[in-house]
C-alpha cells in the first residue's frame, strides 16, 4: 500500500509544487501584517482621548471634502487607541483607505490599496492576482495539499515503535542527502496537525459550499433560518447628503453592544447590500461579532448577537483567526508561522529527494 501512497505523494507534490510555496510564504509573511505595520506606520495609531467618538457622518463629510470624486463604502472604528479606517473609491473603481483620528477628524494619511504591501501579499495568497480563476487555482490546490499530507503522514508512519525515534530527529551529522531526506520528513511531521488546519480552513475561504458543509457538520445538520435572511431592499436617496441614518445606525451599535472594540458601519449599496454594522467584541479579532442590518426607510432592524448564534455560526465566525493563528493569540500566530515556512519546504525539499533519485536511476541504467 505504501508504494501507492508513494506515488500519490510523489506526483501530486511534483503538481502543486509551486502554487503551494507561493500560498505558504506569502501566509507566512501576512501573519504578523498588524504587528509590523504598528511599529512602522504612527499613523495607524492615536492617543486615548477620554471623550466619545466623533460621528461617523461627520467623518464621512471630511473624507468626501478632501475627496470629492471618492464614495465612501465602509467606515470602521478601529478601537480607543487607533485610528478610523475609512474605505472609498474613486470614479476609477480603484480602492483607498483614509485613516482618521476619530476624536478630532483629522485625516491622518490616505493610500491607494494597491500600494498596501500585505494587501498585495493576501491577494496573492487567496488568488494570484487572477481574480476567480486564481481564486480556484488555490482551491484545487488546496485540496490536493491536504492529500499529499494525509499520504505523507501515512508513508512517515513506523511499523514499529522502535523506528519512530528516526521519523523525529533530523540527523545533522550525516551527508547532504540524508539531512534533506530528514528536513523533509520530520519537519512535515511536526508541521501536519497545524498545517492540516489551516488548509482546511482556507478552502472555505475558495468554495462557499465548502464553507456551508462546515457550518452544517458543526451544527449536527440543524438549520437556523434566520441566520441567514436579512433585509433586502433597494437604498434610494437616503445618503444623499444626509447621513444621519449612518449615525443612527452606529448609536444603535454602541448602546447594544456597549463593549465591543470595533464598529464597522458598511454604507448600503443599491440592489446588493443594506446599511449594517459589525460590531466586533475584540479589536482586530474577528471571531465574536453582532451583526445588525437596517431598513433605510423605517429603521427597522435586524440583528444577530453572538451569544445567541448557532455553534455553526460561530465558527464560520472563527475561520479567518483560525485560519491565522490569531484564534490564539500571539502565541497561535507564531505556530501559523512557523507551520507555513515549514510547508513552503516541503516541495523544494520533496523535489531535490525526487531530483537525486532520479539522478540515482540514471546512473544505474549507465552502468
Amino acid at each position: 500500500m505504501k508504494k501507492y501512497f508513494l506515488l500519490i505523494h510523489k506526483w501530486l507534490g511534483l503538481f502543486t509544487g509551486i502554487i503551494v510555496c507561493i500560498v505558504a510564504i506569502t501566509g507566512a509573511i501576512f501573519c504578523f501584517q498588524d504587528e509590523i505595520k504598528d511599529a512602522l506606520f504612527d499613523y495607524r495609531k492615536v492617543e486615548i482621548v477620554h471623550q466619545p467618538f466623533i460621528k461617523p457622518s461627520e467623518i464621512i463629510l471630511k473624507v468626501q471634502d478632501k475627496n470629492p470624486k471618492h464614495v465612501v463604502l465602509r467606515v470602521m472604528y478601529m478601537d480607543k487607541d487607533r485610528s478610523t479606517v475609512v474605505m472609498t473609491m474613486d470614479d476609477k473603481k480603484e480602492s483607498y483607505f483614509v485613516y482618521v483620528n476619530p476624536y478630532s477628524g483629522k485625516i491622518l494619511h490616505q493610500e491607494n490599496m494597491k500600494q498596501d504591501f500585505f494587501l498585495v501579499i493576501q491577494y496573492i495568497h487567496m488568488n494570484l492576482l487572477l481574480g476567480d480563476i486564481g481564486k480556484n487555482i488555490i482551491g484545487f490546490s488546496t485540496v490536493i495539499f491536504i492529500m499529499i499530507m494525509i499520504s505523507g503522514l501515512i508513508l512517515w508512519w513506523p511499523k514499529k515503535r522502535k523506528q519512530a525515534k528516526n521519523g523525529l530527529t533530523i540527523k545533522y551529522k550525516a551527508k547532504w542527502k540524508r539531512i534533506n531526506y530528514d528536513l523533509h520528513n520530520v519537519l512535515g511531521f511536526y508541521a501536519f496537525s497545524i498545517a492540516f488546519i489551516v488548509a482546511l480552513s482556507g478552502i472555505a475561504f475558495s468554495f462557499k459550499p465548502v464553507r456551508n458543509s462546515y457550518t452544517q457538520i458543526v451544527n449536527l445538520g440543524k438549520s437556523f433560518p434566520n441566520e441567514e435572511k436579512g433585509y433586502v431592499y433597494q437604498p434610494k436617496k437616503m445618503l444623499e447628503n444626509n447621513y444621519t441614518i449612518v449615525d443612527s445606525a452606529y448609536a444603535y451599535s454602541l448602546k447594544n453592544s456597549s463593549t465591543a472594540a470595533m464598529h464597522w458601519i458598511y454604507l448600503p449599496v443599491p440592489d446588493k447590500n443594506p446599511l449594517a454594522v459589525r460590531a466586533y467584541h475584540k479589536s482586530l479579532r474577528y471571531y465574536a461579532v453582532d451583526e445588525y442590518q437596517f431598513d433605510s426607510e423605517q429603521f427597522q432592524v435586524y440583528k444577530l448577537m453572538n451569544e445567541n448564534l448557532s455553534n455553526g455560526k460561530k465558527f464560520a465566525n472563527s475561520m479567518y483567526d483560525i485560519h491565522t493563528g490569531q484564534i490564539l493569540g500571539l502565541f497561535g500566530k507564531i505556530l501559523a508561522f512557523t507551520s507555513s515556512i515549514i510547508v513552503a519546504s516541503l516541495p523544494i525539499t520533496g523535489f531535490i529527494i525526487w531530483r537525486n533519485k532520479k539522478r540515482k536511476q540514471k546512473k544505474i541504467v549507465g552502468s
